[in-house]
């Protein structure tokens, strides 16, 4: 019969150092989302923020005398926008919950 006690003990130590890793990259992420929040989260943040939206997502994506790569250009447009802000929604996100512990 094979011995399994070291490919066990391998597996295990691979997962637990995948998990660390996981938890480090979510560490990240929230440490960038904080930022995102602590960087717009004042007037000139909003009004960047406005600014942004009113260039991006507040104009049509596409219209017929253009032609469809214009539309898939300006989605990328939008989508920047929608990064920015859903980053800083998170970031508002975790700095409550911190403020709540």
């Amino acid at each position: 019969m094979k011995d399994t006690s070291q490919i066990n003990s391998r597996d295990s130590a691979e997962y637990y150092s995948w998990f660390q890793d996981q938890e480090k990259q979510l560490e990240i992420a929230h440490g960038i989302c904080k930022n995102f929040y602590n960087h717009f989260n004042n007037p000139r943040g909003m009004e960047i923020m406005d600014y942004l939206k009113s260039k991006t997502v507040d104009l049509p994506t596409w219209t017929p005398e253009k032609g469809h790569d214009y539309g898939y250009f300006r989605e990328g447009q939008n989508s920047v926008y929608r990064l920015i802000f859903s980053n800083i929604e998170h970031g508002k996100n975790l700095s409550s919950k911190e403020n709540e512990a």
